[in-house]
């Protein structure tokens, strides 16, 4: 599935749920974003992955490993973000004052 259908489903439901428990706004909309976007790269769909592979003629286990360090990084900044919301809000709150 694609990231906007995800979109629509999830954040009626998840976003005034975890808001109402007291996670940080922009902390929820950022860490649902990465995961969406890592979940069209990952098994067991990874759709991304199959339209590279095919665009370029190559195995989709050569995509995968090319990707494998932009997927660390991305999974430490969701990690990063779900103990330390703050990180997501540093730079909105910076423009608000």
């Amino acid at each position: 599935m694609d990231l906007t259908p995800i979109v629509i489903i999830t954040i009626p439901i998840v976003f005034p749920l975890l808001t109402g428990l007291g996670f940080d706004h922009y902390a929820v909309v950022i860490i649902l974003l990465f995961m969406g976007a890592l979940g069209s790269i990952t098994p067991p769909i990874g759709m991304s992955v199959f339209v590279v592979a095919s665009a370029a003629n190559v195995d989709p286990v050569e995509v995968y490993r090319g990707i494998l360090p932009f997927f660390l990084v991305q999974l430490a900044i969701v990690v990063l973000i779900i103990f330390f919301p703050s990180i997501a809000s540093w730079l909105p709150n910076l423009f608000v004052q």
